[in-house]
């Protein structure tokens, strides 16, 4: 048996476990102690596993070498044509950070201190995301059962493999695709224009949940009651966003930074780039984009499909109405949706999927969101 077997049946059972934990846990108060330890247990956990899994190596020495060169030449030389660069402007800061340290302290390049600290903001935002599950489970169950759903998230091989031993930053993603549903879900828009900005100069995948905050301005500025002073007050506050952006930007150069993001958004020109989707189904992983498939091109047919998702995630949105889990629900649509159908994705695009089900289940708990929460866990 393989370890990616072995990591199958400890989710499978992994979610077995949880399932009925939280059925039949009693209603009991445990101190902040509790809480503590267990996120203290994941955090040595992903630590140990971090120090001894060099990780995926392409993006491990990429992302060392970007931390070296954003502490040598600064922000304004970082970009340049001459020098592969693939992230944009706000995640190149932390690797500033993770620079400055190796530099500081003098820490040998890829010893175990160093893989550690590439892996580190990917394992906080594991630690914050799964505290964030707790808080949220806190506020609709007892105690018992928000700690199980915390213990589900924390300790599932998933989550762990992809920040600790991979070294991905799926992690930092996912954080703010769920912060800014909660801020939707609480109807604090402006907050949420924030969180999305930050998640789009952090990693361009964030684009990929527009509809979402698109939903949530159509909800609460053009259905829930139009009024004048809030339209402005949201346009305003979309504006002054944007300008963030551009400001934030101007220490890179906001035509390197334009370039970057054109760059990104367009690099992996193929119909499936290892995802388990429509297009690995039908033989055509590592296929060039523009091959034909029914009369059309793959990348035609991923941006009919982007087309169809937005309309789809409005539809959708009028059936859920109200419901506290909508954001969520349409942000595991929208996943699953792009994942499947849409061209250029990666193995781990499905990600985010996974806590948005777990929080979709935290204001619906039904048995079917939790099969569908194990099955994926399983399958990624």
């Amino acid at each position: 048996m393989s370890n990616i077997h072995l990591f199958a049946i400890v989710s499978l059972l992994l979610g077995c476990i949880c399932f009925f934990a939280f059925k039949y846990a009693k209603q009991r108060k445990f101190s902040g102690l509790i809480v503590f330890s267990l996120l203290l247990a994941g955090l040595v956990l992903r630590i140990i596993i971090a120090i001894n899994q060099t990780g995926f190596s392409y993006d491990i020495q990429a992302f060392s070498a970007w931390a070296d060169r954003m502490y040598q030449v600064g922000p304004s030389k970082f970009y340049s044509p001459d020098v592969f660069t693939d992230y944009p402007p706000l995640y190149m800061l932390v690797l500033y950070l993770v620079g400055l340290l190796r530099s500081v302290f003098q820490i040998e390049h890829f010893s175990n201190l160093h893989i550690l600290l590439l892996k580190i903001p990917a394992i906080i935002c594991d630690l914050v995301c799964s505290y964030l599950i707790y808080s949220e489970a806190n506020k609709h169950f007892s105690q018992s059962r928000a700690l199980v759903l915390m213990s589900t998230y924390l300790f599932l091989p998933a989550i762990i493999l992809n920040s600790s031993a991979w070294g991905q930053i799926d992690a930092t993603h996912t954080l703010i695709v769920i912060l800014m549903c909660l801020l939707l879900k609480d109807k604090k828009m402006i907050p949420a224009y924030i969180v999305y900005a930050i998640g789009v100069l952090l990693k361009p995948q964030t684009l990929i949940f527009t509809p979402l905050l698109l939903v949530g301005i159509w909800d609460q500025v053009f259905l829930n009651g139009f009024q004048k002073k809030n339209f402005y007050q949201n346009l305003l506050g979309g504006l002054a966003v944007i300008l963030g952006m551009i400001v934030f930007c101007l220490p890179f150069g906001i035509d390197s930074v334009f370039k970057q993001y054109l760059k990104t958004l367009s690099s992996y020109p193929y119909a499936s780039a290892n995802a388990y989707n429509f297009w690995s189904l039908i033989g055509m992983n590592w296929s060039d984009q523009n091959t034909k498939f029914l009369f059309f091109s793959a990348k035609t047919w991923g941006s009919i499909v982007i087309v169809l998702i937005v309309v789809f995630v409005f539809l959708l949105s009028r059936y859920l109405k109200n419901n506290q889990a909508k954001y969520f629900i349409l942000g595991v649509f929208i996943t699953f949706t792009m994942f499947v159908f849409s061209v250029r994705m990666h193995e781990r695009y499905v990600y985010p999927a996974l806590a948005l089900l777990l929080f979709a289940f935290i204001y619906k708990p039904t048995k079917a969101l939790w099969v569908c929460f194990t099955g994926l866990a399983v399958l990624h």
